[in-house]
């Protein structure tokens, strides 16, 4: 069928364009944030599609599917498609040219299809990406001797990494690509200068600038952990972050009271599993002298309104989805920064914790699964109050 198709997109950047026209058949981007990879994916897919050819794209978030098919559709001529299923996620054009959108989750609802082109979104994060590579996917392609496109940003050196390194080392077949955000020319110097100033190091290189980290979703960066820990210091904390537990038993919590000296190193740490009446007990023991911060989320609330009358120096905060990343950025800016001292069990949760993205965009930071962060969470209130106590000169007041 001779059509035709006049479709406005804007113009490729000169990665961009590199990866439109390599031959390759086994394509990987290691692409930061804001770099174009998602907007290059559905131009290929689009350019498959133009010229008669079945197209799959998978991505690792099935609410990330109905968005891509959505988007896609909006670069589209009406005139120009056949048949569209919101319910599949499947798109058909008159030129023959189809693509379903897939869930990472599932790959192997794939099987059956005869596929010229793959795209799979985020590699990185599929939790078996090389089974379902070789189980699922690989077997589509063999008929017509298709491509496959995989994109992502990078986490950790896992089978991702491996793939990437084939192309980089130019293993036949295979063609890889590294895209930072500096490489899109239509992102702001000003928004990425915003992103570099308010995100930790080591989660702005991996996550704007696709840079590998051994730990991959570890926002203070194993050197920088193992960099800061030192011995509980000899001198009197001037303020006391305090973590109450918020279960019992073997898996629950542990509360957790830390002390900072004026030179911001640890010099206080009690962690222990016990009921309220003791907990507040001993939050009631400390100096009277000295600031004292309790997370008064949840459980914390009554217990600060009970201690508040009767313990002096004593404030509750709040976390919420707004003050939780902001408390936890000031921590992790002052870990790279080598201003913060801590003993070696805080530096062991450290290890444990990560940085996820919500479905909105949102840094979330917490614990790895089956781990805690009782310590980090006391050390990080800590570790606010006790420089906001300085900057306005009044720490004097709190110390013996």
């Amino acid at each position: 069928m001779n059509v035709n198709i006049d479709l406005n997109l804007p113009k490729l950047h000169p990665k961009q364009q590199s990866v439109w026209n390599s031959k390759a058949k086994i394509k990987v981007l290691s692409c930061g944030r804001q770099s174009g990879k998602s907007y290059l994916a559905k131009c290929i897919a689009l350019r498959y599609m133009v010229e008669g050819k079945k197209v799959a794209y998978f991505c690792h978030k099935f609410d990330l599917s109905k968005t891509f098919y959505n988007e896609l559709l909006t670069h589209i001529p009406q005139s120009l498609v056949k048949r569209q299923n919101s319910s599949s996620l499947s798109i058909e054009l008159i030129t023959g040219g189809k693509i379903q959108f897939y869930s990472g989750i599932a790959t192997d609802t794939i099987r059956g299809n005869t596929l010229n082109l793959v795209l799979v979104d985020e590699a990185a994060f599929y939790p078996n990406l090389e089974e379902s590579y070789n189980e699922h996917i690989s077997p589509t392609l063999a008929r017509y001797n298709g491509d496959i496109i995989f994109l992502s940003s990078p986490r950790g050196r896992g089978y991702f990494h491996s793939l990437y390194t084939k192309g980089v080392e130019g293993e036949p077949n295979y063609q890889s690509w590294h895209f930072t955000c500096y490489d899109n020319p239509h992102l702001s110097a000003e928004y990425i200068e915003q992103k570099r100033k308010e995100l930790p190091k080591a989660v702005f290189a991996q996550e704007y600038l696709a840079e590998e980290m051994a730990n991959a979703d570890n926002p203070f960066g194993t050197d920088n952990i193992n960099a800061n820990i030192a011995e509980l210091s000899k001198n009197p904390a001037i303020c006391y972050g305090i973590d109450i537990a918020r279960g019992k038993g073997e898996n629950g919590d542990w509360t957790v009271i830390i002390g900072v000296d004026k030179d911001n190193h640890v010099s206080y740490l009690d962690r222990f599993q016990a009921p309220y009446w003791q907990i507040k007990d001993k939050i009631a023991r400390l100096p009277a002298n000295v600031l004292k911060i309790l997370d008064s989320t949840g459980i914390g609330d009554p217990i600060e309104e009970e201690l508040v009358m009767t313990v002096s120096n004593l404030q509750g905060f709040k976390f919420t989805a707004t003050s939780k990343p902001q408390l936890m950025i000031e921590l992790i800016k002052d870990v790279e920064q080598g201003s913060i001292k801590y003993p070696l069990s805080v530096a062991g949760e450290m290890h444990n914790f990560q940085y996820t993205y919500s479905s909105t965009g949102h840094i979330k930071y917490a614990a790895a699964k089956n781990f805690k962060d009782d310590q980090i969470m006391a050390l990080a209130l800590a570790n606010k109050f006790k420089k906001d106590a300085i900057a306005t000169s009044n720490w004097r007041l709190y110390t013996a």
